[in-house]
């Protein structure tokens, strides 16, 4: 091979360097084209990302925010969500509160209720810049974080205390009282007040007095009712002389004595007339408890509905059916329209010193009776309270029973609610199933007085929930802690001990 040239050479060198400068321009072009392009479509993610970012941030909190606290409690129920869909008219929730002193459960709830309905804003109110805001609707000075909620001519005014539940007590090592913070109540009482203010008229339930009869307002229930918004008056049959004409339902509670035979007479006319009736009788330590012969007029009043009480007091054989106290009764919640979500949630009502509800042989075809509460098939009646002993005689009456019913007349639309233990409502007993009880009771009258504004949602607790166990599981629990996993422990110890011996 021969070689090259010196002058071939050259032009081969030089050649080779402008094919190599011509590569390296092509690279850097390309580098160039490379990277101007992905300039731009990082320019263009940028521009969706924000044009996403700000569409999102127009959307209601309901679709945008996650609720993971224990009780959901910047979650809107389905209550609230129906009663907003209701809204025809403009409603402003006016939140009352400087900026940085929001409370956390409060603004988180209210974002809630922007964009359940194109008729409901929030708008945000800072009371050191307009002092006289609020005296436009109430004259009662309110709290940072009070809400008002306003629609037309109507409004209703939520102070921040009302949305919160407190437990008053007294220390026992200072002899001071403390107050603890026990529940959030924002959401019934706003949700309450969307109702109030959007409802054409609200109904009235009249409380019947002059028997020892106890005011829902003495036992702490009359603020369930008002968020039913229901309007409570005390009805006085003997001094009035009649039922007033606006009456939507008349509430007897724990009557201690018997109403009169012109008091009876003028129920039963109220009733055949379409009259609603929410019955709660009591029993009051008698050796032998007969509410029927105790409150024969009363009685006769309940009887009109095809029903009425059986002798004697309840006692539960079941221990899943009792707590503590086998007259202290966990009846069955059965599956009706007044046991709402207490049934699909599976909650507990304690029902102490209840009677049976039997219906009678003559009941006429219009009545329907549906039974709200029921005791077990191992429950029976005492007769003789005064015995001194929980052991069935031959004289009980064999169970089961319903403890609460409601009845209907399709013939002429009245309706009876009638409890048998009026102690559910004691604030102590109510107490130990969270508001049980007296959701039931408000659940109840709402739903006797066919209020569509009516609303039931209850408290949102901020301490650890009470743990009711019938004595069924406590029994259970007990074995499991103090006799099966100290009994596997010992087998074990002596199963290893064994192999290592072996070994």
């Amino acid at each position: 091979m021969s070689k090259l040239s010196y002058e071939e050479q050259l032009a081969a060198k030089k050649e080779k360097t402008s094919a190599s400068a011509k590569k390296s321009r092509g690279e850097k072009s390309k580098l160039v084209k490379n990277g101007a392009y992905s300039i731009i479509v990082t320019l263009i993610v940028i521009a969706i990302v924000a044009a996403i970012n700000l569409i999102v941030h127009r959307l209601p909190a309901s679709y945008t925010e996650l609720d993971i606290s224990k009780n959901n409690y910047f979650t809107l129920s389905e209550k609230s969500i129906e009663i907003a869909d209701r809204v025809k008219d403009d409603v402003t929730l006016y939140y009352l509160v400087e900026n940085g002193a929001e409370n956390v459960y409060i603004e988180g709830l209210l974002s809630q209720y922007e964009g359940t309905s194109k008729h409901i804003k929030v708008e945000k109110i800072d009371p050191v810049a307009y002092p006289t805001f609020a005296s436009e609707y109430t004259d009662s000075s309110l709290s940072q974080n009070s809400v008002i909620v306003v629609s037309g001519d109507k409004s209703k005014v939520i102070n921040y205390s009302e949305m919160f539940e407190v437990d008053t007590s007294v220390s026992q090592q200072t002899g001071q009282p403390t107050t603890t913070v026990t529940g959030f109540d924002g959401e019934g009482r706003i949700t309450s007040a969307l109702a109030y203010v959007s409802a054409e008229s609200l109904p009235v339930a009249y409380e019947l007095t002059g028997h020892g009869e106890t005011a829902l307002a003495d036992i702490g229930v009359k603020e369930f009712v008002d968020k039913e918004n229901i309007e409570l008056k005390t009805l006085s049959l003997i001094a009035d002389g009649k039922i007033p004409e606006d009456c939507a339902a008349v509430i007897i509670n724990a009557p201690l004595s018997d109403i009169s035979a012109d008091e009876s007479s003028m129920l039963k006319e109220y009733i055949a007339n379409g009259g609603k009736l929410v019955i709660l009788t009591i029993y009051n330590g008698e050796s032998q408890p007969d509410i029927k012969g105790k409150l024969p007029n009363l009685t006769s009043v309940i009887a009109e509905f095809g029903i009425e009480p059986v002798k004697g007091i309840i006692i539960e054989n079941s221990s899943s059916n009792y707590y503590s106290n086998q007259m202290y009764l966990l009846p069955k919640v059965n599956s009706t329209d007044i046991a709402g979500s207490l049934f699909t949630n599976g909650r507990y009502i304690l029902a102490p010193y209840s009677s049976g509800i039997k219906t009678l042989d003559n009941k006429p075809e219009d009545l329907n009776v549906t039974a709200i509460l029921s005791t077990s098939d191992d429950s029976f009646s005492k007769v003789d309270a005064g015995s001194g002993t929980m052991t069935q005689v031959p004289d009980d009456i064999n169970g089961p029973f319903d403890i609460a019913v409601g009845v209907t007349n399709s013939a002429n639309s009245s309706k009876l609610i009638y409890f048998t233990s009026a102690f559910m409502l004691d604030p102590s007993i109510d107490a130990y199933v969270s508001g049980a009880n007296s959701e039931l009771f408000a659940n109840a009258l709402a739903l006797t007085v066919g209020n569509e504004s009516s609303v039931s949602i209850p408290v949102k607790s901020l301490e650890p929930e009470q743990i009711m166990v019938d004595n069924f599981k406590a029994g259970i629990i007990k074995a499991v802690t103090q006799y099966i996993i100290p009994l596997l422990l010992v087998i074990t110890g002596a199963v290893v001990w064994y192999i290592r011996r072996k070994k």
